[in-house]
């Protein structure tokens, strides 16, 4: 899966955007970064206000999180009780 663009390279093109340096294909050259790129940062900033990337997903939760810890304790007191022998 592809990373995202660092702030570092996000800012400058919304920054070039709003002082109209150029259409959007044209920052997008300027910067070397692809069109779709700058038209979804442009669509980000202005619906959320900030050129942060988005939250990665996290991937289906685990189906034993609430019995995690006490499973894990009683093997761990079962460890215990067998070295203490």
């Amino acid at each position: 899966m592809a990373r995202p663009y660092s702030q570092n390279l996000g800012r400058p093109v919304l920054r070039a955007d709003q002082n109209q340096e150029g259409s959007q294909r044209q920052i997008a050259q300027r910067f070397q970064v692809s069109l779709t790129f700058v038209r979804n940062l442009l669509r980000h900033y202005r619906t959320t206000g900030t050129v942060n990337p988005k939250q990665r997903g996290g991937g289906p939760l685990p189906k034993c999180e609430a019995n995690f810890d006490s499973l894990i304790s009683a093997e761990n007191s079962t460890k215990t009780r067998y070295f203490a022998l």
